[in-house]
């Protein structure tokens, strides 16, 4: 296994950025080009530049990058500010955003952030995805919303102060100081019991077993009692 450390360049814009590596391959034939997350550079313009590549073990790699990347912090063009086994270094850093959209870290004493031409990355934001105003008929509909919403809450609710019992075949609700009728227990069961189905004859409901012919004027189905 090979350990070294790397610095990636862009050729266009002079930006880099320092990273460490372990590979089974010599760094001279390795294509890998960084973990980069907060730089999107153009990889076709990249080129890759090994600094260091005889270490015996991956710490001692590791350690090496921190210390360039320590080095190179301040420099306008780096783009790595996340040191190992430490933290990302922001102090005196602000995150800005260019007109083509790029963010990246720059020193708050740079002039081209006093003098205002690279914008807070959170004022390019707004500018790029300014806040738009609901219509009339937006606003009407998430007031709807919550209405509703806070409408079937507490004692609003249709559940509210009450319990389900049944007797081992329809379910039903009570209130809660009413007592539980002979033959009924708290509980509901469900509309569907295996091997029941639904026959009605027009007036009222009933369940039939899977086996069974429904009796004459009787037939599959259920109706919908009226509230």
């Amino acid at each position: 296994m090979y350990h070294y450390v790397y610095r990636v360049e862009d050729t266009g814009t002079g930006e880099y950025y320092i990273g460490s590596r372990s590979s089974k391959f010599h760094p001279s034939i390795d294509s890998y080009l960084g973990s980069m997350k907060t730089w999107k550079p153009d990889k076709l313009k990249l080129r890759k530049i090994i600094i260091k590549d005889d270490f015996v073990t991956r710490e001692e790699a590791i350690k090496f990058e921190s210390e360039e990347i320590k080095k190179n912090i301040e420099n306008i063009l780096n783009r790595n500010y996340n040191i190992p086994d430490s933290k990302f270094f922001t102090t005196g850093f602000v995150t800005v955003r260019d007109e083509n959209g790029k963010c990246f870290n720059i020193s708050i004493d740079d002039e081209r952030y006093i003098n205002g031409k690279l914008k807070h990355n959170r004022d390019g934001m707004k500018n790029k995805f300014p806040t738009r105003k609901r219509s009339d008929e937006e606003e009407l509909e998430r007031v709807r919303r919550v209405e509703i919403k806070g409408s079937h809450k507490g004692n609003k609710n249709s559940q509210f102060g009450t319990r389900w019992i049944n007797n081992g075949m329809d379910s039903k609700k009570i209130r809660n100081s009413d007592i539980v009728p002979e033959g009924w227990k708290l509980g509901a069961i469900q509309n569907k019991l295996k091997g029941l189905g639904w026959i009605t004859n027009g007036i009222e409901n009933a369940r039939l077993g899977k086996e069974e012919i429904p009796p004459d004027g009787w037939k599959f189905g259920k109706i919908q009692r009226k509230k």
